[in-house]
């Protein structure tokens, strides 16, 4: 994709003043783009005898609630004068009475009730709804929730896509302003965000969408499901499948096991499976023993390949004791670790950046952003929450690598596109995607946090019942209660390929090697002594491969080996 844009870019297939409009999921993600296409176009317009030109003025970078604020910052104000504005208004979320409580808004019951019950319609993909109810939806925030100075993030698209839908003209200039669209990481789109698309492609669009529907682990968020297939239907688009994955190109093992799934996910019943998987996975008696192989593991792969790192991924946060007995033993074995158990949905994870955003929006006031001001952003911060938890210590990490590195490998920006990328990345709650720059050996974090990055090694430990997969996945509605013959339903299908994704995108965050983990009795979500083994153990641990585990004796054969 990347390689695309500089092409298109150093043979002037988009004339100026016309811009090409990359988004992604993530803000680092998208500024990780145009890093690149800084890096190529160069080399490729010295290639071809081309004209040199300022990149910056012909591709456009964003995530999609950036984009949105560019486009309400400039005609916003045909909708309420407070958009103008709308760097300097409190974000928060209105899917709950939480964030109306926190923020202090003034909102009559009902009116709280209705946009919590939008805000759910977006999670559950209730799109007839959605479409019905936008206009109330966005009413609310034009004559009550505006005037005081918030908006929630839903409102910042809904807001953009009632905008465009009144305004033809502004929706016909931002299609002829970018001919030509890029998106990445498309599977994780949801419905506001796939509207707002929408209303950018025009008769003369040029549109590339790419993504992986395994690794929509969004769902739970709102990320449509089957997107990709709809998308093509709904645009008239062309499918391109890419067949190689390069990121453990050297790894057989790991490359048949990626095909496996990846055959599992497209047909349950009789995938097109070649051959089985081997794979590197060590059952003990407790959890203590696992926990005491994962880190003299860690220790290890560290010790022998020390220019690598290696991150422990968990399917659950930290309100699982099964994950908090591993940290333990890290703890008194007095190995050094980076704290990354954090992920968007984690309120404490998300009020640190609600925090950040507002320090840097006041230092920001009447000045351009410097080293000076993310240092007084930075002081601010730790004031405030250094030493009051692990999370909060890790984050300050996180902060000040990325204040570093905006300075250091974004300096090729100009002073207002750093001080975009700065408010995006913290409105975003981004800071997670730089775990990866970290100068611990050893990260431990959440396979959601982990998502777009990568380490040399990956250990994933309690591949076990109501953890991987998790009760509130395929285990609450188990497959193999009824003489374990497994019967797919619409239902249970999902909940099983939702769990599956979540278990491949973990997996391919390994470059060169991945060890998974199981033990006999776990802890489960009930806080006591959790014996998983029955056949039930063993058929999950079978259930993600297409390989025979071999256990104990008294494990019964998982139904599903012979066709997973």
């Amino acid at each position: 994709m990347i390689s695309k844009i500089a092409y298109q870019l150093a043979t002037s297939q988009v004339p100026s003043p016309k811009k090409i409009l990359a988004l992604t999921f993530s803000v680092n993600a998208a500024y990780k783009i145009k890093k690149d296409v800084t890096e190529q176009v160069p080399i490729l317009l010295d290639s071809f005898g081309a004209l040199t030109f300022e990149i910056n003025d012909r591709i456009v970078v964003s995530n999609y609630h950036g984009l949105s604020r560019r486009i309400l910052k400039r005609y916003g104000y045909k909708l309420q004068s407070n958009l103008k504005n709308i760097d300097s208004l409190t974000t928060f979320d209105d899917d709950s009475d939480r964030g109306f409580k926190e923020n202090s808004i003034n909102l009559e019951f009902q009116k709280v009730e209705f946009l919590n019950s939008y805000s759910q319609a977006i999670k559950n993909h209730n799109y007839a709804f959605l479409k019905d109810n936008i206009e109330a939806y966005n009413d609310i925030y034009i004559h009550y929730l505006l005037p005081q100075n918030v908006i929630s993030y839903n409102a910042i698209l809904t807001l953009t896509i009632s905008l465009l839908t009144k305004y033809v003209q502004i929706k016909s200039f931002y299609q002829k302003l970018f001919p030509v669209i890029y998106v990445d990481e498309f599977q994780d789109t949801n419905i506001l965000s796939y509207s707002l698309i929408r209303f950018l492609i025009g008769d003369n669009s040029h549109i590339y969408l790419s993504g992986d529907p395994l690794q929509r682990i969004y769902g739970f968020i709102g990320a449509m499901p089957k997107l990709m297939e709809r998308a093509k239907t709904d645009l008239g688009l062309h499918g391109i499948a890419l067949l190689h994955n390069y990121r453990f190109k050297d790894n057989q093992e790991m490359l048949v096991l990626d095909y496996n799934i990846r055959r599992n996910a497209e047909s349950l019943v009789s995938p097109a499976i070649e051959s089985n998987a081997s794979i590197n996975l060590r059952v003990f008696q407790d959890q203590e023993e696992e926990a005491s192989y994962i880190c003299s593991t860690s220790l290890r792969l560290v010790t022998e390949d020390p220019d690598s790192k290696v991150a422990v991924l968990f399917r659950a946060g930290t309100t699982n004791k099964n994950t908090t007995r591993i940290i333990d033993e890290f703890n008194s074995a007095g190995i050094d670790y980076f704290f990354g158990m954090f992920s968007d949905e984690d309120e404490d994870y998300r009020q640190y950046h609600r925090s950040a955003y507002a320090q840097l929006i006041k230092e920001l006031a009447g000045r351009d952003l410097s080293k000076r001001v993310c240092r007084s952003v930075m002081k601010s911060l730790k004031d405030m929450y250094r030493g009051k938890s692990i999370l909060y210590d890790s984050l300050i990490v996180l902060s000040e690598i990325f204040f570093r590195r905006l300075f250091v490998e974004y300096n090729y920006l100009s002073e207002e596109e750093k001080e975009v990328f700065a408010k995006e990345t913290l409105d975003g709650f981004g800071l997670k995607q730089y775990l990866e720059y970290v100068e611990s050996k050893v990260v431990l974090s959440t396979i959601h946090g982990a998502k777009g990055l990568e380490w040399e090694y990956v250990i994933m430990p309690d591949m076990e019942q109501f953890s991987l997969p998790s009760w509130m996945g395929a285990c609450s509605d188990c497959l193999f209660k009824q003489n374990c013959e497994p019967v797919f339903t619409p239902e249970n299908e999902s909940a099983y390929l939702d769990e599956l994704s979540v278990f491949y995108v973990g997996f391919t965050r390994a470059k060169k090697q991945i060890y998974f983990s199981a033990s006999e009795i776990g802890l489960n979500y009930k806080e006591k002594n959790n014996n998983v083994t029955s056949h039930a153990f063993s058929n999950f641990l079978e259930l993600y491969f297409n390989y025979p585990v071999i256990f104990k004796e008294n494990y019964l054969r998982c139904p599903l080996v012979t066709i997973i």
